[in-house]
């Protein structure tokens, strides 16, 4: 990413990371606990997607406190790590969406099973 970004506090559970606002079709957010072994594969499979499909999107790692690579990786590949301080599936998650700059937001596991972004270009 070019622009530097802001850190913003809006819930004191959530740490939003906000880059200057550019608007997308589509937010796919992933929520993340040390999935560093089939994280990278669900991101690349997303821009795949968005590549196939034309789409217009981000992809935004809700990242839970992570202790292996898996921010790294992200990172790496593209994506946008949101980090969440508050523990819990549904606080990443929530997390994820409140930082997505999409007008369709889906959501998708970053362990790939049961292959949540197979065909997931018909979903858009």
């Amino acid at each position: 990413m070019s622009a530097d970004p802001i850190i913003e506090i809006q819930r004191k559970d959530v740490a939003h990371i906000i880059f200057p606002q550019k608007h997308v079709l589509v937010s796919v957010i992933m929520p993340c606990l040390n999935e560093e072994l089939t994280l990278g594969i669900c991101i690349e499979k997303i821009k795949n997607t968005f590549a196939e499909y034309g789409i217009d999107g981000e992809i935004i790692v809700a990242d839970n406190g992570s202790m292996d690579r898996s921010r790294e990786i992200a990172e790496e590949l593209g994506a946008r790590v949101i980090p969440v301080v508050q523990k819990g599936y549904g606080s990443a998650l929530m997390g994820g969406i409140q930082a997505a700059r999409g007008t369709y937001v889906l959501m998708g596991d970053a362990d790939d099973i049961p292959k949540p972004f197979h065909n997931s270009g018909q979903f858009v």
